[in-house]
Formats: structure tokens, sequence, C-alpha cells
């Protein structure tokens, strides 16, 4: 628990050093797929990007505060665009959440997070996510297949993976 501990204090430590990064230098780097990695001062970005179900241009705008906007011609496209930019900025914690949801945290962190993997298992969150995606319409299983087909965009041609990946894998 104590290593845990100290890995989560040094993660937030890492987080708070890149937002006084981010707020003193009014510069943001990204690092992309759709490009090298260069510095943004003016913090009006546009990406244009195929979506793979769509067969569309989405676009993704990046405005003031970091704040994205994701134009795009169908709400299948706009669920692609919404996954993309997702994955873009929280890549790390898309991966935290999809083991958290199946129990598996302790490949990640040990036999710290054990008694959280055997409480998910027990309470049988896993099956309900089966059963739920059983049961849901073609429209709805259309909009998630759009928007992990973003996430996996970013993740299949990210270069470099976020500093989380390398801390705890």
């Amino acid at each position: 628990m104590k290593k845990l501990s100290l890995l989560l204090i040094l993660s937030l430590l890492v987080l708070a050093a890149n937002y006084i990064y981010t707020i003193v230098t009014n510069k943001f780097a990204h690092s992309t797929p759709l490009g090298p990695k260069k510095a943004i001062t003016n913090c009006n970005v546009k990406a244009n990007l195929q979506g793979q179900l769509t067969n569309e241009t989405i676009e993704m705008h990046t405005v003031d505060h970091n704040i994205k906007i994701v134009e795009a011609e169908t709400m299948q496209g706009a669920v692609f665009g919404l996954g993309f930019v997702h994955a873009t900025d929280r890549l790390w914690q898309l991966e935290f959440f999809r083991k958290l949801a199946r129990g598996r945290l302790s490949e990640i962190f040990g036999l710290e997070t054990l008694p959280i993997d055997k409480y998910i298992r027990t309470m049988g969150i896993p099956r309900m996510i089966e059963s739920y995606l059983s049961v849901i319409d073609d429209d709805e299983l259309l909009i998630l297949e759009n928007y992990v087909a973003g996430v996996n965009k970013v993740a299949e041609n990210l270069h470099v993976y976020p500093l989380e990946f390398y801390m705890f894998w």
C-alpha cells in the first residue's frame, strides 16, 4: 500500500508540474498522430481526420484553456472525434478505468489492489457490462463502436505513450 501511495503522489506531482508549466508559458505541447510534436502558442489549432467508420472529414479545434471542439457532419463522426480527443488527452485514464471495470487493476499495481479487483468481480460488474452490450440496439452499438474507433486510432498511431504508461507498466 505504501508503494501505491508513493506512486500516486509522484504522479500528482508530475501532473501539477505540467499544469504549472502550461500556465506559465501559455504553450501547449502536443504529440498526436496528426503530426510531429510542436509547441502551439495561439491555442487555435485545426486538425482534419478521416473517420474510419464514417468516411467523412472531422474537424477538431483547440481553443482557449485547451478546450476541444469537434465538428462533424454526422453523429457517428462526432462520436469518433470525441473518442479521438479523449484518447489524445486521457489515454491513461481510459486504460485505468477499463482495467478497473474488469477487476484487473492488480495487473498494473500488484497485490495492493487485489481487494478492489475481488470486490469488482464479486459485484459482477464485468458480467453486467456484457449483459448490457447484448441488449442495446444497433444505433447505440454503432455509437460505442465509433467512439472506440476514435480511441483506437490514437493508440495505433502513438509513437510515445503518456508518462503514466511508463511509470506503471
